[in-house]
């Protein structure tokens, strides 16, 4: 009995396909922040990344890929003072890919230098909003549990306010 033809990998398909498509999923995936899937650039984004690869000295490109899994790997018995390394089996490749910008023949991810303080604010406008959004749960945890006991901190009330206050002000821009 011949074997049924063995199906592609989407995300393997994905990786080595179409840019586009690759494009495609990435504004999809953004529909929450952005509902009606696009991505807007300006003359300014456009010399803003060349300016900012320039004063890099970096030559971009983009590395779609699925991250590979791990080989598997056979004990290693203890010999004289270093111990014994049990074997694990091999894992699969990840079950996603990652498209990131890399310095061309690399995969060096390029990190964005900001030229300019209007720039650099927003990043740092940006920074401030990932942390706030990274601590509230653990921020508001702290204070219904302080609200149960009737005892609260000055400075966990303090610290939600100004995460409530850099919330608010990310809607306004």
């Amino acid at each position: 009995m011949a074997k049924a033809p063995r199906k592609a990998d989407p995300l393997e398909a994905l990786a080595a396909g179409d840019p586009k498509r690759v494009i495609a999923l990435m504004l999809w995936k953004a529909r929450h922040r952005e509902p009606d899937c696009y991505v807007q650039i300006s003359l300014k984004d456009i010399q803003g990344f060349e300016e900012s690869c320039s004063y890099q000295k970096l030559q971009p490109d983009v590395m779609i890929r699925r991250p590979a899994g791990l080989p598997a790997q056979p004990p290693t018995p203890a010999i004289g003072n270093r111990r014994a390394v049990p074997g694990r089996e091999a894992t699969p490749p990840k079950p996603f890919v990652i498209v990131t910008l890399v310095e061309a023949g690399t995969e060096n991810v390029i990190r964005p230098v900001e030229n300019n303080e209007e720039d650099f604010d927003t990043s740092k406008a940006q920074a401030q909003i990932r942390k706030a959004r990274d601590q509230a749960p653990a921020m508001a945890d702290r204070l219904l549990q302080q609200g149960r006991t009737g005892e609260f901190s000055l400075s966990d009330i303090t610290d939600a306010a100004e995460a409530l206050l850099i919330l608010a002000r990310s809607h306004e821009a």
